[in-house]
């Protein structure tokens, strides 16, 4: 597990690693063996189901500080696990609330069409349909063309700032680490 590796190559210790079912809904005996540890954090990727295991390890007395991944800054996620979720820290790539200019547009418009703020995913969606739809202008729909056009990609402003592609197709944009304060997602400030 790449994780793992990175973890350890950088010094940490991994003292329990377990996976779980997606649709589980008890997670009490793999948290049970986790406080027994008493580590110092627990590293949670997963989705809505975090919810739940929030909730129940806040139950036993788990206090580690918990991190997890993208998929966590989600509003209903948020509604069901209530105050469990404060201080739980995660990178993402959106601040709805940035000064970018793009960034500060794109909202004003979402909001005049939707009645809300947008969340991240939607901001993601947008900024790379922005992307194609210029290289489709560009190349026009021919699939190698596209591809080489992407490539070339630099830069790019988006309301997450600069964009860009690399040489194997990956997409690079800056990554911002946020936690869970006052029952909102925020960037962290240290």
């Amino acid at each position: 597990m790449e994780v793992v590796q990175g973890i350890e190559e950088r010094g940490g210790t991994i003292v329990f690693n377990e996976g779980y079912d997606s649709a589980a809904t008890d997670f009490r005996t793999a948290l049970a063996k986790i406080k027994a540890l008493q580590p110092e954090a627990v590293f949670m990727p997963g989705y809505l189901e975090m919810a739940t295991l929030l909730k129940q390890a806040r139950e036993i007395g788990l206090q580690s500080q918990f991190y997890s991944s993208f998929p966590f800054e989600n509003v209903q996620l948020l509604e069901i696990a209530g105050e469990t979720a404060e201080g739980v820290t995660y990178p993402f790539f959106f601040d709805e609330n940035s000064t970018n200019p793009i960034m500060v547009d794109y909202q004003k418009r979402y909001k005049a069409r939707y009645g809300r703020p947008s969340e991240g995913f939607a901001a993601l969606a947008f900024g790379g349909m922005t992307i194609i739809v210029d290289v489709l202008r560009k190349v026009g729909p021919v699939s190698e063309k596209i591809k080489d056009e992407l490539y070339k990609v630099k830069d790019y402003p988006s309301p997450f700032g600069p964009v860009s592609f690399d040489e194997m197709g990956d997409i690079g944009i800056s990554i911002l680490i946020k936690t869970v304060k006052d029952r909102k997602f925020v960037v962290l400030q240290e």
